[in-house]
């Protein structure tokens, strides 16, 4: 596929300094931080299985674009011209994109990523953007939130303060869809958040229990994990705090027994979890009972019945043994 077509497909443009996200004007070295920074969000070391093609054919282009607009003479034609050859030495030279990349920056681990975050998050570039997306999406939050590096959905307050302050201030424009924005609708959001951050919580902590009686250190615990959940992950001290907890104070899962200390420490939503719950937990990240990694990602969906104090987990596909199996488990909470 023409990489101009490609561009399009994979970043919703055809102009190669918006797929790095810098200007025209950039300088060589604002074009290598922003390789490095996109490049590391799509890399398919970090991607789901289900997702690996598409961010490999995402992590090539992007090395196409940078080798091109790093070429001086390549990104004149390109800024003259609009046109690029895909024939050209800086593409042609190059037969393996992930030993362009690092052959650029040192070995990228998932330590890499979650500093990248780290460093993004409340930041001046992130305001910057924050700002970008506010005004090229006009106040639309959901649109906000899919643009934002690293964002999650418990973000979207963090970022209706920054941008209501810059709104009052002059900063920026009111735009209707997002002064308008109902306060039921927020309340709506903000228990959603609680929720899926509870659900989550749970089943951080049930692959991390397992993971720990298995025998597993801590550093891989965490990059097992990264690789399942990607940005959703917890950060690494608190992957090693729950690790740490399990060794000092939680029972095995084999037995099925709960602490006073792990009745305390667990998510609310979930203090009382029997053992097909939390293997069910193991299931929904990719892991079987061995702690191997299963072949799809199991769907999950929450569901409080009126007046009932259960959690349904319904309709789980998950491929155990070339075989596909439907689940559907109550846990007690």
């Amino acid at each position: 596929m023409p990489l101009m077509d490609s561009c399009e497909r994979y970043f919703g443009t055809r102009d190669l300094y918006t797929v790095l996200s810098v200007g025209s004007d950039a300088s060589d070295a604002d074009l290598l931080r922003a390789y490095r920074r996109q490049a590391l969000l799509v890399h398919p070391d970090r991607a789901e299985a289900a997702y690996r093609q598409p961010a490999t054919a995402s992590f090539q282009v992007l090395g196409k674009v940078h080798a091109i607009l790093s070429n001086r003479q390549q990104r004149e034609i390109y800024d003259e011209q609009g046109i690029v050859n895909e024939r050209c030495d800086p593409i042609k030279q190059v037969k393996d994109w992930d030993q362009y990349f690092r052959h650029l920056f040192k070995k990228v681990n998932v330590i890499d990523i979650q500093s990248l975050e780290e460093a993004y998050r409340d930041s001046e570039e992130e305001r910057d953007d924050l700002q970008q997306a506010y005004l090229d999406f006009e106040g639309d939050m959901d649109r906000i939130l899919e643009v934002m590096l690293c964002a999650r959905i418990e973000d979207e307050p963090r970022f209706r303060k920054y941008l209501e302050i810059s709104v009052r201030a002059g900063d920026l424009p009111d735009y209707p869809a997002f002064s308008s924005q109902s306060k039921q609708k927020r309340e709506s959001q903000k228990g959603k958040v609680h929720n899926t951050k509870d659900f989550e919580n749970f089943e951080h902590q049930s692959v991390i229990k397992f993971l720990v009686n298995e025998g597993v250190d801590t550093p891989t615990i965490y990059e097992r994990m990264f690789a399942v959940y990607g940005e959703r992950c917890p950060n690494y001290n608190t992957v090693e705090k729950w690790a740490s907890d399990c060794k000092h104070g939680y029972e095995s899962v084999e037995d099925g027994t709960h602490t006073q200390q792990e009745e305390d420490q667990g998510p609310s939503l979930f203090r009382e979890v029997s053992q097909e719950a939390e293997e069910s937990a193991l299931h929904e990240v990719g892991l079987d009972r061995t702690g191997n990694s299963l072949t799809a990602l199991i769907k999950k969906r929450q569901k409080k019945h009126q007046g009932s104090k259960h959690l349904i987990l319904e309709e789980q596909e998950c491929k155990l043994s070339g075989k596909t199996k439907r689940q559907t488990q109550k846990a007690r909470v």
